[in-house]
């Protein structure tokens, strides 16, 4: 029946399906007390409704002004009512996640499309962030944006027109991106360094003609180090990137790699495998999700502030990874599965077909709820004091 509906049909029907699974993970729980850190933008918002001012007691929060404004803006609307902040904020974590399965339906077909969306989708930390009045899912979302403009920008082969279009779409999600979380630089860098590697065989093509151009290139560098370094921008970007208070001293560069094996383990052991795989096959999406996910996480690993809200807008790129690590795994155990029943000559086709099927939904089934951050969603969407995603 599906097959005789149009493609645009089916697509946007499968979008709602996704919008719908992503909705209802996040707005069972939305009644609970304000947690600590949304005060800020809720007492900042009352302050900007009244006189357009940012003020506190006897201070301004002046941080991330314009997702005050956003929660100013709600209040307008529907009065100081907390959990219409937070379905709002819930609005902006579904449409991270549709826009996270429209790409990758487009980049790397449904089954993987599907399963990253949903990985994302019920993921604690995703949900956490989407039922809470901060600016992480929104900036999430924004890195999400500006990131697949770029990329395709750089792999895609688009006219003139629709390349200046993405361009303007980067910069203005990625320059308000970096309005809600200066970590959007080190986003910023993950692309710089997917772009070299797209860019190579021609850069490379081009400095092989002359080894003048390696000298001219090594003194660009330097130059350019010693800008930074003269005009005192280094120092402050690394004064930034080290800063952190007493609260969140003490935090060695695993620590990361700790939170993301206490959740994710299998996912996580799959990053270097898969790193190695899809280079090998010169996969462009998965490229792109691989060299995101190890700038991100190494460069995060040294900074000085560390919490995992902090890094859940490189999520959907290592849930790509993972998904195409499970598709991996599964693909052959199909094979393997198909080996088995092939033998079972008294059984009808039909009925092999179908043990097939089921086993090898069970096996994934298996795969994902080994990852225990699965165990904390159904917790966190009917209880605020689990607060996963904030470890």
């Amino acid at each position: 029946m599906l097959r005789n509906l149009p493609a645009w049909v089916v697509r946007s029907a499968e979008i709602l399906l996704v919008a719908l699974v992503a909705w209802v993970s996040r707005t069972l729980f939305l009644e609970h007390e304000p947690v600590q850190d949304e005060l800020y933008h809720l007492l900042a918002a009352k302050s900007w409704v009244e006189d357009g001012s940012f003020v506190i007691a006897d201070g301004e929060y002046t941080r991330a002004r314009l997702f005050t404004v956003f929660v100013g803006s709600v209040y307008s609307v529907f009065g100081e009512n907390l959990t219409a902040v937070r379905t709002a904020s819930a609005v902006i974590g579904v449409l991270w996640v549709v826009s996270v399965y429209a790409w990758c339906r487009a980049k790397v077909g449904n089954t993987v499309a599907w399963i990253t969306a949903l990985l994302l989708c019920l993921a604690p930390g995703a949900i956490f962030l989407s039922q809470y009045v901060r600016f992480y899912s929104m900036h999430g979302l924004l890195l999400w944006l500006g990131s697949i403009a770029v990329y395709e920008i750089l792999v895609e082969r688009h006219r003139f027109a629709v390349s200046f279009g993405l361009g303007a779409a980067a910069l203005v999600s990625l320059g308000l991106a970096a309005h809600l979380q200066v970590t959007t630089l080190i986003g910023a860098l993950g692309l710089f360094v997917f772009a070299g590697i797209v860019w190579w065989p021609h850069i490379g093509g081009f400095l092989s003609k002359d080894r003048r151009y390696w000298i001219y290139l090594g003194l660009a560098a330097v130059a350019a180090v010693a800008v930074l370094v003269l005009s005192g921008i280094a120092g402050t970007l690394i004064e930034i990137y080290r800063a952190a208070p007493l609260w969140n001293t003490g935090s060695g560069p695993l620590r990361y790699h700790w939170i993301m094996l206490s959740k994710f383990p299998l996912i996580w052991a799959a990053v270097p495998v898969m790193a190695v795989l899809v280079l090998a096959r010169k996969d462009k999406p998965g490229t792109f999700a691989v060299v995101m996910v190890i700038v991100v996480f190494a460069l995060h690993s040294f900074s000085g502030m560390k919490s995992e809200r902090y890094i859940y807008y490189v999520m959907p790129f290592f849930f790509l990874i993972g998904t195409m690590a499970l598709v991996e795994i599964l693909s052959r155990t199909s094979t393997g599965l198909d080996a088995i029943t092939q033998q079972w000559t008294a059984i009808p086709d039909s009925l092999r077909t179908a043990f097939g099927k089921a086993s090898l939904a069970v096996i994934a089934a298996f795969l994902v709820l080994c990852n225990p951050a699965f165990r904390l969603t159904a917790d966190l969407v009917r209880n605020d004091e689990t607060h996963a995603g904030d470890g």
